[in-house]
């Protein structure tokens, strides 16, 4: 007996499945960041970045037609990012990561095409109104656990604290410098402590292996006393964080001869506080109108339009009657004893060394004493009142 459906219900069934996708649910803009890691490929000889640029193919660039090259982000990781707009959700975006030769050949990812599938769900993380979404492989998916031998990595972290002694941030006595990260999952108490090998700067040595390790490698430093204060650098990172990094990319070397590849972080200084900043208002106040200069110390008055700036051996000011110094100055958001550091460009004002258009700044302490006033003749102030 065969099983007939009423023709009323057929109908119906036919109506759903031929318009389900007319109602699909779309997204009208949505940027798209593809990023590729070329870390392992380098290794195993596959890529070599004199020969081969990295690109992207889709059905967004005609594929190899009009394959689009990717920016170094850093080091052997490289990115790019593409609008698309009215994407449906469900709906895929098929690409592949590419190496154009110099003989005008391409090198193709293997298999089938890679995809992106729009979920509905993405949200605006830069805050430009649009949604965003990001696509972060290795090249082939070939990670770390390809290399026949996980790599062994001697890491030199290094940080100079001798802007935050000067200051009283740092008491060698009772603070231990540490460095943590994504190796340690920023456990501050399992922290790598790190010994003073010369005057302020501290180092140490940390083993990692390439089993399991990430090929970005997120750390920072930190003073710890029972209470923590974290190395606070002055610009963000990779992650939108201000953490520190650094990309594994293929072309570390053994340099002691122990066979284990060695990455020397170079020397840091911790929050960014450089030692030239502990005489840079002197210093600010000899350079050129128009030069580049960045000082830190310790703000005196703030009123207004004026802002005073003080060091041991000297003293400067700005004036500013609108933009974010000025704003800072007039809700309060800087004050007499904050220590502040400052970009700006060299200039004088009525006569006296001061400086403008400042292109950073920020706050690194507040609540610091005041410099004790200074008794002056009318002649020292004329003459060089300044250096006070």
């Amino acid at each position: 007996m065969k099983l007939r459906l009423p023709l009323v219900l057929l109908y119906a069934l036919l109506y759903i499945v031929g318009t389900t996708n007319l109602y699909a649910q779309s997204i009208d803009s949505l940027e798209v960041s593809f990023s590729v890691n070329l870390a392992v490929q380098q290794e195993l000889g596959t890529y070599d970045p004199a020969t081969q640029t990295p690109a992207i193919a889709g059905v967004f660039t005609d594929w190899g037609t009009n394959a689009i090259e990717l920016t170094d982000q850093v080091d052997t990781t490289f990115s790019t990012t593409f609008l698309f707009e009215d994407v449906a959700v469900d709906s895929m975006i098929e690409y592949k990561f590419v190496l154009l030769n110099d003989d005008d050949t391409i090198y193709w990812e293997d298999g089938d095409n890679y995809s992106y599938t729009v979920t509905g769900t993405e949200t605006d993380t830069d805050g430009n109104g649009i949604l965003d979404a990001t696509v972060d492989r290795f090249f082939n998916d070939v990670d770390y656990s390809a290399l026949d031998t996980p790599n062994e990595y001697d890491f030199t972290f290094s940080v100079n604290l001798e802007v935050m002694e000067e200051y009283g941030f740092f008491n060698p006595d009772s603070q231990v410098v540490k460095v943590v990260g994504d190796f340690n999952g920023w456990n501050t108490g399992t922290g790598v402590s790190l010994t003073e090998d010369s005057p302020s700067v501290y180092s140490g040595i940390v083993r990692l292996s390439s089993a399991g390790l990430p090929d970005t490698v997120f750390y920072k430093f930190i003073l710890d006393d029972g209470e923590v204060t974290w190395d606070e650098p002055a610009e963000l990172g990779l992650d939108g964080t201000n953490n520190r990094y650094y990309i594994l990319n293929g072309t570390e070397s053994d340099n002691n001869g122990d066979s284990i590849d060695d990455v020397n972080l170079g020397t840091d200084s911790f929050s960014d506080l450089e030692p030239e900043l502990l005489n840079s208002v002197a210093n600010a106040i000899a350079t050129p109108d128009g030069d580049p200069i960045s000082i830190l110390g310790t703000v005196t008055r703030a009123y207004e339009s004026f802002l005073f700036i003080q060091q041991d051996t000297a003293g400067i000011y700005t004036f500013n009657s609108s933009g974010p110094i000025y704003e800072a100055i007039t809700t309060g958001a800087i004050s007499p004893g904050d220590l502040i550091q400052i970009d700006a460009l060299s200039g004088s004002f009525e006569g006296l060394q001061a400086f403008g258009d400042i292109s950073f700044w920020r706050t690194i302490a507040s609540g610091l004493p005041l410099p004790e006033p200074v008794t002056l003749t009318v002649d020292e102030f004329n003459n060089s009142g300044v250096n006070y």
